[in-house]
This record gives C-alpha cells, structure tokens and sequence, in this order.
C-alpha cells in the first residue's frame, strides 16, 4: 500500500480548518470552556439572555462567569439589575434607573426601587435633610449630621449648609453654649 503524502495532508488540513471553523463558531457564540484539551467542552454561557449572543466576550472563556451584561444587569450570571437599578433583570427584563439620590442613599433595593436613606437624611429620593440636621450639600457618606445648637441658640434648628445655629439677643458662638 502507498501513501500519498500531499494526500494526507490535504485531509489533515481540511480536518484542522473544520475543526478551527468550528472552535470560532463556538466562541463567537458565547460559549466557554477547553475544547482543544482532551475531554474538553465548550458550554454556553448561562447569563439569563442579558448579553449579546454574538459577542465571544460576553462571558469569561475559562469560568463562564458572565462579563459583558446587557440591560442593566450584574452578577455572575447577569441575574440582578446593576448598582442603582432595580427591576426584574430574568423573566420581565425591566431594569430601570432608581430615583434614588445618591448623595442622600446608602442604595436602592435593586427590586422594589425603595431608596434606603443615609444618617440624618429623609425624603421618598433621600434629597433633604432631617429636621434639625445639615450638610447634605456636602453630599458625604455620613449623611447629614445634627444641628449642635446649645441654650444660647434661638431654637435647636441651624443653617442647612454650615450647621450654624441662631444665637439669642447677646450670645455669640457657632453653637450658643453658655
């Protein structure tokens, strides 16, 4: 029996590009694993139909964690809407913008929208300060902090913005203590 050399590899070669063609095809379509690796598979990435099918980075290549979420999604498996989000990122893919103001919110519940208020901060949006509180310009992560305002102040109210408080007729001090 004679083996024609320059036949066998043409058949190597048509096998390689068909099994090249079919590791792109693969990849392209967001899947991930070791096909080239004996025993290895490719998978497709599990990302609750929040990334783009075609993109081959749509999911890490040797975990499958999901990378590239579309429609405001997050997580490992694009399975909750994104910081300051809230929705339901599986089955109705809704997620939308909180009204949340960030300044004022430690975060919002990433299903019902409900914005959760920073120390010394009120309001549906958490955008104004407590009564008897300032700084919320400020826009810090302590929130807003309370008015000091002593025996010498008017009242226990100070300026929103530098927490001064109101002195009586003769006093004189940021916080009026006597």
């Amino acid at each position: 029996m004679v083996i024609d050399v320059n036949h066998v590899i043409q058949v190597f070669f048509i096998f390689n590009k068909i099994y090249f063609d079919l590791f792109l095809f693969f990849f392209l379509l967001a899947f991930w694993g070791e096909p080239n690796k004996i025993g290895g598979r490719c998978s497709p990435c599990e990302c609750n139909s929040n990334i783009d099918p075609y993109d081959w980075n749509a999911c890490d290549q040797q975990t499958g964690r999901c990378v590239n979420c579309l429609n405001n999604t997050a997580g490992q498996m694009c399975e909750r809407c994104r910081d300051w989000f809230y929705g339901d990122a599986i089955r109705a893919k809704n997620c939308a913008p909180c009204s949340c103001s960030q300044c004022g919110s430690l975060r919002c519940d990433q299903m019902s929208g409900r914005c959760q208020c920073k120390s010394g901060v009120t309001g549906v949006t958490c955008d104004v300060c407590l009564e008897n509180h300032y700084g919320y310009h400020a826009c810090s992560d302590e929130g807003c902090k309370p008015c000091s305002c002593g025996l010498g102040s008017i009242g226990p109210s100070c300026d929103l913005y530098t927490g001064q408080c109101q002195c009586k007729p003769g006093v004189g001090g940021r916080y009026k203590l006597i």
